[in-house]
């Protein structure tokens, strides 16, 4: 009877530990274990207008409505997540290519890739006054994201563009400080060697995340910045990146990475725009897709 029980203990042992090792993995399962969002699994999804298919940053103005910028034109756009329809639209300057956008102390700041820098000063919703500057005195790169920070009281600026001629596969985020002034060396810099330590760090990786290790190079960027912000409970500096649908977390303390993750491409296939709410929801914009929709996500903390 003993010997009975022990071998039905056993096989019942070994039927468990073959069904947990044949258990397929979700993508990111490993790596969102701990993070504070679930990257596969978004809360809401609000369709944009054709207006707004290249949309190219964003900025929560209230619990239903988000400013929101497209790359071709000088217009800011009052986006209602309700009604999922744009309410309000205001031309703010000359044309060009506009790829970061905040909003504080009552002031939507906007900048073009090339550093033209708007500060839109607002009152009930509503412009009262434009006031404009060049912020790139020295060609160090092509500007994609732009966030405020509060407890600094100065901008992060995030390039695309490679600002070291000596670093092809290496991205960099400055700061530009309360007198509108562009520090002179990197804030962060994100590279293939950091992207590597620790996506290495990290076992199993999901298919997409395995191919992005596998195409390092010493000579192209991985990662492109398309956008910025700050999250509003823990001071976590978040980038986007729409070459391989990444979000890179770095670490307010130590301004290393802290996590890596991937979009999943059928649902966000080119985030451009990323924005927080004072409860850390999560907001990401993506460009319209070749058989889709523009389209901003939002997602919840667990």
């Amino acid at each position: 009877m003993i010997l009975h029980y022990s071998i039905l203990t056993l096989l019942s042992f070994l039927f468990l530990l073959t069904n947990c090792q044949d258990k397929p993995i979700d993508k990111n399962e490993m790596l969102i274990s701990d993070f504070i969002y679930n990257l596969n699994k978004y809360d809401e999804k609000y369709k944009l207008p054709k207006a707004l298919n290249e949309i190219s940053g964003i900025a929560l103005l209230s619990k239903n409505e988000l400013f929101a910028i497209q790359d071709e034109k000088a217009i800011l756009y009052t986006y209602s997540l309700k009604e999922e329809e744009v309410t309000d639209k205001f031309n703010f300057g000359v044309d060009g290519d506009f790829e970061g956008l905040c909003f504080h102390n009552n002031t939507v700041s906007a900048v073009s890739s090339n550093g033209d820098f708007y500060n839109i000063l607002m009152s009930d919703h509503q412009p009262v006054s434009v006031d404009t500057l060049s912020i790139l005195n020295h060609k160090i790169g092509e500007i994609e994201g732009i966030c405020f920070d509060a407890k600094a009281n100065s901008y992060l600026i995030a390039f695309k563009g490679q600002t070291n001629a000596d670093k092809h596969n290496e991205r960099s985020i400055y700061k530009l400080d309360h007198n509108q002034k562009l520090h002179q060396q990197p804030y962060i810099t994100i590279g293939n060697q950091a992207i590597r330590s620790y996506l290495d760090s990290v076992s199993p990786l999901n298919k997409g995340l395995e191919k992005v290790k596998k195409n390092l190079s010493p000579l192209k960027a991985s990662f492109l910045p398309s956008d910025i912000d700050i999250h509003p409970i823990n001071g976590d500096i978040y980038v986007l990146s729409s070459i391989n649908e990444l979000l890179i977390v770095i670490d307010a303390n130590t301004l290393q990475i802290k996590y890596i993750g991937q979009f999943d491409d059928d649902k966000i296939p080119q985030p451009e725009g990323i924005t927080f709410d004072q409860n850390g929801t999560m907001y990401i914009s993506s460009e319209k897709a070749k058989n889709d929709e523009a389209v901003i996500v939002k997602y919840k903390m667990k």
